[in-house]
């Protein structure tokens, strides 16, 4: 396993936010979730997006392909999971999951 996938397991299991560039359109802090492989086959990550830039809806939801994932910080600021009372356990985008918050 690389860094970047070790780091995103610390993140987790910590419950530590997230600075990350995705697809070169600008800084985002996320709360990550969930790491593992999606069912389009792609390394991702669900994440709760509290700020940043984003094309769609902030703060919310989001399935990150980490094949688009660059300048990726484990910020030191903890994220409270029991405040997304919408988060499940198990998401079912992932068709194998290595991580995540439970």
């Amino acid at each position: 396993m690389d860094t970047l996938h070790l780091n995103i397991h610390y993140a987790i299991q910590n419950r530590l936010l997230i600075e990350l560039n995705y697809n070169d359109e600008g800084v985002r802090i996320v709360e990550p979730y969930c790491f593992g492989v999606s069912r389009a086959n792609n390394l991702a990550f669900r994440v709760f997006q509290q700020r940043g830039y984003t094309a769609s809806i902030t703060p919310g939801w989001k399935l990150l392909s980490m094949s688009k994932v660059t300048d990726l910080k484990i910020l030191t600021e903890q994220f409270d999971p029991t405040i997304r009372e919408e988060y499940q356990v198990g998401d079912k985008h992932m068709k194998f999951i290595y991580v995540q918050v439970y």
